[in-house]
């Protein structure tokens, strides 16, 4: 986040966090903290990403998850914070610092610091008054190419001399006209106006101050003026609400080939909605490849471990092949065996070989029968372990695939299992089958796993293998197969193609399967709690997220299934639905 970024961010927080009563402080990952308070009658979380390469910072009603057992830094933090109320907010937008005093007998400041993370701070200095900017095209041409220095030292110098020419503001002055820039320099000394937000289909790409350019061609708004919608939870295309913690926002949707893809420009009115947009994703995105790859890990060692067995196999196989060829000696040396006494003891004899002879070496501390026949003996031990050897080969090598398989599924920790196996429990052997049979799996075409339950068994055997923040689906009105979609993390966008395939799914084994199209009901799956007491499968739904009507695809199970289908398998589970 750039620093002008950070100065709107800060403003809008401002009046969020001053009064505010911070409840718990988290360290879900290094350089990760989460600032849970309650402002306004609702609970909030502020997370902070510290670093030097992309620091992040946004007001979200959803918290990164947390080790259950805290650090000592986060221990002390909650000590002297938690249950305190802010009194005072400063903010140092040019160094992107924020500092909250909290009331207290003594000072107490909590500073988030997004180079260095949060800390504790009996005093910290105020505001600095920023005062007016220099003349815009005097800060125009200390970003000019002859005006910029060359060492290290000078270009500190230049910062401390003109701070808000961040550095990604002058990499942007560097590539306008001067008038143009001016113009910018004029509007960001107001600290006021609207946020660029630029997204791809895989996430967010960007967020600035000021219109980018990408792949050479500068970034434009449309010329039609922005629409605004009502303040209230936005809807995505499928009815998935998106939460925004401070207002409105309006899209100003245009096309951009940039980077490797396109680039949709969206326009944000309000900060906090930007901030969020923008850093929840790529928070959530790392925490679930962090998860991922640890997951992981076992699974790559025990894949490692099978492919140097696989390298030991190849070299027996040679000492085998060798051992098998004896057996051609021997038949040559049994042929001659006649020329030689019974007790003769040789280093050598000479066997017809074709037109011509030759010469196989024998021990000489042996006769040459008993030579023959430990040939013999070989060959046959040779034979003997090709073929125990070509079985043990296929074992490791369905296992290595196995291992491969479960180091690259994303919902590893969720659907495969790990034993310690070996005599230092140091080795790592991946189960195949780690889906029930109770429970069948689709891929939708945006690449997302379904999972459905087969039964009233599997319907509940699912609410076992979703995370809390995968979607689960079931018909409105009747009986039906339960149906969760994954997500790796909970800012994790399900397009509309994939509910609506989930849908069909869930419809095709319901009470309105024979229908043209079928009403389904979508929720969280933290918001579905199994009955208790009640017979399996049967769940009862706090809260529903949305709903959908889909039309019913009978050829849909056969082209999204993973593995083989159970075909005329109904599903009658009954499904209690509570307000």
């Amino acid at each position: 986040m750039d620093a002008h970024v950070v100065r709107r961010v800060f403003a809008a927080l401002t009046p969020v966090l001053t009064g505010a009563r911070l409840e718990k402080i988290h360290h879900p990952a290094p350089d990760l903290y989460t600032v849970t308070f309650y402002a306004a009658g609702h609970k909030q979380h502020l997370v902070l990403r510290a670093g030097r390469k992309l620091p992040l910072l946004y007001l979200s009603p959803r918290r990164p998850a947390a080790p259950s057992t805290p650090d000592a830094v986060t221990m002390r933090l909650r000590k002297y914070l938690c249950g305190k109320r802010v009194v005072d907010v400063v903010c140092h937008w040019q160094e992107r610092r924020l500092a909250m005093r909290v009331a207290s007998a003594d000072q107490t400041w909590l500073v988030m610091d997004m180079r260095e993370g949060v800390s504790l701070a009996s005093a910290f200095a105020p505001a600095p008054d920023d005062g007016p900017w220099p003349d815009a095209l005097t800060l125009v041409d200390a970003c000019s190419d002859d005006a910029m220095p060359q060492t290290e030292g000078a270009v500190s110098e230049a910062w401390r001399t003109y701070p808000m020419l961040t550095p990604a503001l002058r990499r942007a002055l560097l590539h306008m006209d001067r008038p143009d820039a001016a113009a910018l320099l004029v509007d960001l000394e107001a600290g006021c106006g609207d946020l660029f937000l630029y997204e791809r289909g895989d996430g967010p790409v960007a967020l600035s101050a000021w219109p980018l350019e990408l792949g050479g061609l500068p970034v434009q708004p449309p010329a039609q003026s922005p629409v605004q919608p009502p303040v209230q939870p936005l809807v995505q295309p499928g009815g998935m609400p998106v939460v925004s913690p401070g207002g409105a926002w309006a899209a100003v949707s245009g096309r951009v080939s940039g980077l490797s893809g396109d680039v949709r420009e969206v326009v944000c009115e309000d900060p906090l909605d930007a901030a969020l947009r923008y850093g929840e994703p790529l928070v959530f995105g790392d925490l679930a490849a962090t998860r991922h790859n640890e997951a992981a890990k076992p699974f790559k060692g025990e894949s490692a471990r099978l492919g140097r067995l696989l390298t030991k196999l190849d070299s027996e196989e040679r000492r085998l092949r060798a051992l098998l060829a004896e057996r051609d000696d021997a038949v040559a040396v049994q042929a001659v065996l006649y020329r030689y006494p019974t007790e003769a003891r040789l280093d050598h004899v000479i066997v017809p070989e074709g037109e011509g002879e030759r010469r196989i070496a024998l021990d000489p501390r042996k006769t040459v029968r008993e030579n023959m026949a430990d040939m013999f003996h070989r060959s046959d031990r040779g034979a003997r372990g090709l073929a125990m050897l070509e079985s043990r080969r296929a074992s490791v090598r369905e296992e290595r695939m196995a291992a491969e398989q479960a180091r690259l599924a994303p919902d590893a920790p969720a659907d495969t299992t790990a034993g310690k196996v070996g005599r230092r429990g140091a080795q790592v052997r991946a189960r195949t089958g780690g889906l029930p049979k109770t429970v069948q799996a689709f891929r939708s075409d945006d690449g997302f796993r379904l999972l459905r339950g087969r039964s009233a068994e599997g319907n509940a055997a699912l609410l076992k293998l979703a995370s809390p923040h995968d979607l689960w689906m079931h018909a409105e009105d009747g009986p039906s197969a339960h149906l969760v979609i994954r997500r790796d993390h909970a800012a994790h966008d399900v397009p509309e193609q994939t509910l609506v395939q989930a849908g069909v799914l869930v419809g095709l084994k319901s009470w309105q399967r024979e229908d043209a199209q079928a009403r389904i009901m979508c929720a969280y799956v933290k918001d579905v709690k199994p009955v208790r007491g009640a017979p399996a499968g049967k769940v009862r739904v706090e809260r529903t997220l949305t709903s959908l009507v889909v039309k019913l695809d009978a050829t849909l199970e056969t082209r999204l299934a993973e593995g083989s289908v159970l075909p005329g398998h109904d599903n009658e589970a009954a499904t209690t639905k509570a307000g």
